[in-house]
Parts: C-alpha cells; structure tokens; sequence
C-alpha cells in the first residue's frame, strides 16, 4: 500500500512567511467538464491560495463552456492559461504553445495530467529543459487502449509519478512488477467545498429559498417538481457503451428495471456530460422505453447546484480512479448507489455506500428501488459520507501534499537521493539514463492519431 503525505493542509503554508514561492506550471490537454480537468484547475487555485505562482498549460484548448468557465476562473485569480483557442493535439500547436509557455513562466516544477500531456510534456522536456517533471495517474487502467512503449518510457522520464488514489498506485505497482523507475506517490483527489448546503442551519427561510431554486432548476430541462430524481455524472465517452468506463448503459438498464415497479412511477433519470456516445445511449432509451423518464441534460455549469436539484446519485463505473465527480456528490450531501469497485470504497472508508456489482444492473435497479422507498434510511447514510469526504477530500489538503512533493523536486539532486515518507521505490533502484527523445516522439504521434 502506498502512503499519503502526512502535510496538515490546515497549517499555514510557509510561503505566506517570506520563502520565495515556487513557479508551479500545470500541463493538461484541455479544460472541460472532466473530472481531471476540473481537478487542475481547483488545484490550481490552491495552490496560488497558498502563495505560489501557478500558470495552466493545454494543448488542445478550453473545451465548451465549462472549459471556458474554468479558465475564467483560472485568469480572473491571476493564473495565466495558455493555449486556449488550440482545437486539436493531431497538430504541432499544442506542443509549440507549451514550449513558449515553459520560456515565457519559466516555471521551477512542470505537472502533468491525462496520458498525452504526459507524453509531450515528456518529449518537450526531454528536447530542452531537461528538469525534474511530475505527473498524476489519474485511472486504475495504467496502459488502456495506449501505446506499451509509450507508458514504459513515461516512467522512466518522470522523477516522480502521482497516484490520485491508494487503488491507482496498486494498479501501478501491479501494471510494472514493481519494477518501475518514477518514484511512486499517492495524494487523494480533492475537490473545492460545495456552497449547496449553506441551508442546512434550519432557517426555514433559507429552506424554502432552496426549495424554490429546486423547483426551477428541474422545470427548467423539463423535470417535474415532485419527481424521485437519480443522477449520474461522467463523460459519454468510449468505443462502444458496452465497454465505455462510465457504464451508461447499465445505469440505463437498471432505471429500466425499476421503473417497473409500481412505487417509482415518478422516478426520473437525469445524465449530466456529453461524448460520442450519447447517440448510442439515447437509442438505448428508446430501445428500453424510458426515453420519456430520461433527461441527457448534456454538460451543464455549475454541476454541484444540480446535484442539489437531485436526490441520489448513481454512479455504475466498471473502473476508476478516484473520482472528482463522485466526491462532489458526497460534498453536496446526496445518498450514493455505486460500484463496488477498491477504488471507490476508498473515497467512503468506513461510513460505507450503497455499493452494487459492476456490470450488474439488476443490482443497481435494487439499490435504487431501496433508496427511493426509505429516504430517511439514505440520507442518514449520506451524511456520514459527507462528514467523511469533506474532511478527507478537500481541495486544500490534496494542494499542501502536492506541495511537499513539489518542493523536492525543486531541492538540489544531492538531497534527492533519499525518497519520501510515503514513496514506492523498486528494488535495487538505480539511475536510468534518458531514453533518445525520438522514441517519445514517436509514441506521441502513434497517440495523437486516436485523440481528438
């Protein structure tokens, strides 16, 4: 098992006492409503919180209008975000733009998220800065559908690799036999505290101010007010529904199921997120006869207010790693029914979950059918999750443990050697020599001909 860095994000940062403040520069391949972009973007703005300077990086732009809400958020805290007209990583401009934004920031650390920043920031600095660069793992599936070269030669490039989760870097360890060169560290996703629940001192006022916001929310994509609302949120995104990591469709055969049941006649499905898929998924719906009780609401702002406009989040995922959006819904205070995946267990620890098999939708359609007939039951149950997550979770905390890996790879290389609490090394570790740039070249063009 890997160790979290033990950093108290509740102690002031030091930089605030008169330390230089480290040049912190965030490579991703876009802003979107993603849960990793999400991630960087709110990391971001903690880390600048905690007095470093922090410049975001994309190669292939800010992506609809969540992307264009995150950059905004980015800029208007004086966080400068390059890149953002770029439309595509099959062309050169993305990783020309981040070699000017290296020049122009001139950062101490560079961090990288999602497989083809890794690879460019990789062969980018491999060709000219040659410094110490980080990256976070973001999914338990180490290699997918990517090149097997292209993942070796990643970790021996990086210094230091990042898992989002305990059950990230077991699947790390797993994936290379332990035999992997990048030190290997795991800091939990954390996402920024949600501003729903400020209702929750019993001011009827403020209760009946909320209802109404409710209310006008669900009118607004055609929700009935008294409707029993399920809500998903992930990407529609993969090569077949079968096989996408999101599993609509399980999410969609269990609604099915249970909209069979005399007691959920006013059970109504509401999918937040967008991709290739969401043809395939509607045709599914129509194919199951729900398409009446299912909204494909598509990518919408502000995702943790219409949780609020929910009452129990699914979540069918047939792997993760550890994911923002399901920590969200914990943060907003929903009743959770998701997989019983390692990687989930881990955001709930011992509050628990409503947990169903993977690729069971007879599972997830009982699930769903008990919280709706015993709401007193699930929230009890959300509550203690939502004491959990927003003490384990949160956005500053993941910040301070990123900044204390952060620092050493700023430290001179002699004090370097030892690793850090918490650190996987291989066996009998030893210096890797840089692999030629034109490999990491090569396995970054064999990626961009699959990313849009």
């Amino acid at each position: 098992m890997a160790h979290t860095s033990g950093h108290d994000a509740r102690a002031p940062s030091r930089y605030y006492a008169g330390d230089p403040p480290m040049r912190v520069l965030q490579v991703v391949p876009t802003l979107s409503a993603g849960g990793a972009e999400t991630l960087v973007a709110e990391l971001a703005l903690a880390l600048a919180r905690r007095g470093h300077q922090v410049g975001v990086a994309l190669l292939a732009g800010a992506r609809g209008t969540r992307g264009k809400e995150l950059a905004g958020k980015l800029e208007q805290a004086g966080i400068p975000v390059s890149g953002q007209t770029l439309h595509s990583m099959r062309r050169p401009h993305g990783t020309l733009s981040l070699v000017q934004a290296i020049r122009s920031f001139r950062p101490d650390v560079m961090h990288s998220h999602l497989y083809s920043a890794d690879l460019i920031l990789a062969a980018v600095n491999a060709m000219t800065a040659r410094q110490r660069i980080i990256r976070t793992i973001h999914n338990t599936s180490i290699q997918g559908t990517r090149s097997r070269a292209g993942t070796w030669l990643l970790d021996r490039l990086y210094a230091t690799s990042v898992a989002c989760g305990e059950r990230v870097a077991d699947a790390y360890v797993d994936y290379f036999r332990g035999a992997q060169k990048s030190a290997l560290v795991t800091v939990r996703n954390g996402v920024a505290p949600s501003n729903t629940h400020a209702h929750e001192d019993g001011d009827t006022n403020a209760v009946a101010v909320a209802g109404a916001q409710r209310t006008l929310l669900r009118a607004s994509i055609g929700i009935a007010a008294d409707a029993f609302v399920y809500v998903h949120v992930g990407a529609l995104r993969g090569r077949t529904l079968a096989s996408s990591q999101k599993a609509h469709d399980v999410l969609l055969g269990a609604f099915a199921q249970l909209c069979a049941h005399p007691a959920a006649a006013h059970a109504h499905l509401l999918l937040i997120g967008d991709g290739e898929l969401r043809e395939a998924a509607q045709q599914f719906a129509q194919t199951l006869q729900i398409s009446k009780r299912v909204t494909f609401a598509g990518v919408l702002d502000n995702v943790p207010r219409w949780l609020e406009a929910a009452d129990t989040f699914v979540f069918p995922s047939r792997y993760e790693g550890l994911p923002v959006a399901l920590i969200e819904a914990c943060m907003a205070g929903l009743p959770v029914i998701a997989s019983a995946l390692p990687e989930i267990a881990e955001v709930f620890g011992a509050t628990g979950y409503s947990a169903a098999p993977v690729d069971e939708p007879l599972g997830f359609a009982s699930a769903m059918l008990d919280c709706l007939l015993d709401p007193p039951l699930a929230r009890a149950s959300a509550v203690r999750a939502t004491e959990h997550v927003a003490r384990e979770f949160s956005i500053d905390l993941c910040a301070a443990r990123y900044e204390t890996h952060y620092e050493r790879l700023g430290a001179p290389l002699a004090s370097r050697i030892a690793p850090p609490t918490g650190t996987r090394t291989p066996p009998a570790a030893q210096a890797t020599p840089f692999p030629h740039s034109s490999a990491l070249v090569t396995a970054s063009k064999r990626h961009h001909q699959e990313t849009p």
